[in-house]
């Protein structure tokens, strides 16, 4: 049997900084129509709308030292308002 962790058990084992990230992005409306950019500090430090033109908006939703369980734990946080999820998600996590 496979057991989960929830979502508010991971925030609150990370440092701060992942901790207050997280929070914003709870307040946050869903990314709408277009793209979104998760994973750890590879997603959250650089400026992606600088590197891809799009005609949808595009989202950083990363988080500095966030782990691939993470990630999959606030996925519905990224897609919280159906019908109104990104088009398209990028996921980008190191391996250090």
């Amino acid at each position: 049997m496979v057991s989960l962790v929830t979502t508010n058990e991971i925030k609150n084992e990370q440092p701060p900084d992942y901790q207050v990230r997280h929070s914003i992005f709870e307040g946050l409306e869903s990314s709408k129509d277009g793209t979104v950019f998760l994973g750890d500090s590879l997603a959250k430090n650089n400026e992606w709308s600088e590197f891809f033109i799009t005609s949808g908006n595009i989202y950083n939703r990363g988080i500095g030292g966030d782990t691939t369980y993470g990630v999959l734990n606030r996925i519905n946080q990224i897609v919280k308002i159906k019908p109104y999820s990104p088009d398209t998600a990028i996921y980008i996590q190191s391996v250090d």
